[in-house]
C-alpha cells in the first residue's frame, strides 16, 4: 500500500461530480475527493473542465475513478495531474496482465474495490464496497492482508459512519448521492465529526441533536 494513504486514516473521502461539490467537501473537512467517472475527461460524455477546475481550486488530494485494468485511462489521468486513482468495481473492468505492475512503477496512490484485486493487491489500498451495510460489516471481520481498509456503499448517516469505523475501517468513501440532501454542507460536517468521534457515544448524541 502507498504510504501516502496514511494521511487518510480516520477521514472521509467524498465522491464528487463538479467543483461546487468538491469545495463543499473540502470546507467540511474531507481528506480527499474522488471525481465520479461519468464526469471525468476519460469518459465519452465527460468534461475536461470539471477536473481542471477541481485541481486548480482545492487543496486536498483529488482522486479520479477509472476502469480497473484500463492502462490508457490511468495514463491519461496521471498526465492530467490527479493525486491518485480509484479502480471502481461499478465500472466495466478491462483485464490487462501488466496493469498492476504499471501502476506500481508510476508510484501513484491507488485505491481499488476488493474484487478487483489479484495476487499483487499489496500495492493498493483496499476498498470494500457493497450496497448492503451488513455485507460491509461482515466483510471487515474476515482476515485481510493490509492494515488500511476503506469502506464504500450504503453509508449515509452519522450512525453508519460510526459503525463502520468501530468495526475497524480506517476511512470511508461517501457516495455522491449525499449531495442531493437538503442542508448538505451541515450534513457533510456531521459525517466527518462522526468519523472522529465514532467511539464516543455522548459526542455522537450531541451531533445528532443538532441535525434537525
Amino acid at each position: 500500500m502507498h504510504l501516502l494513504f496514511e494521511t487518510f486514516r480516520g477521514g472521509l473521502l467524498f465522491e464528487v461530480k463538479n467543483l461546487k461539490e468538491a469545495q463543499m467537501a473540502e470546507n467540511a473537512g474531507a481528506v480527499a475527493v474522488i471525481l465520479n467517472y461519468d464526469c471525468s475527461p476519460i469518459h465519452n460524455e465527460g468534461n475536461a473542465k470539471i477536473l481542471e477546475d477541481i485541481l486548480k481550486n482545492i487543496q486536498i488530494p483529488v482522486i479520479s475513478a477509472f476502469r480497473a485494468g484500463h492502462l490508457v485511462e490511468a495514463e491519461l489521468l496521471i498526465n492530467i495531474g490527479v493525486w491518485g486513482l480509484y479502480a471502481d468495481s461499478r465500472l466495466d473492468k478491462i483485464y490487462m496482465p501488466d496493469y498492476f505492475s504499471y501502476l506500481t512503477e508510476k508510484d501513484l496512490p491507488v485505491i481499488a474495490d476488493i474484487r478487483n484485486f489479484n495476487k499483487k493487491q499489496e500495492a493498493f489500498a483496499p476498498v470494500i464496497r457493497n450496497k448492503s451495510l451488513k455485507h460491509i460489516i461482515n466483510k471487515m471481520k474476515q482476515p485481510h492482508l493490509q492494515n488500511f481498509v476503506l469502506a464504500a456503499g450504503d453509508i449515509k448517516t452519522v450512525s453508519d459512519v460510526s459503525l463502520v469505523r468501530r468495526v475497524g475501517y480506517d476511512g470511508v468513501i461517501i457516495d455522491n448521492e449525499i449531495f442531493e440532501l437538503e442542508k448538505v454542507e451541515h450534513h457533510l460536517e456531521n459525517l466527518i465529526k462522526a468519523s472522529f468521534y465514532y467511539d464516543q457515544s455522548e459526542e455522537l448524541t450531541k451531533i445528532l441533536s443538532k441535525i434537525y
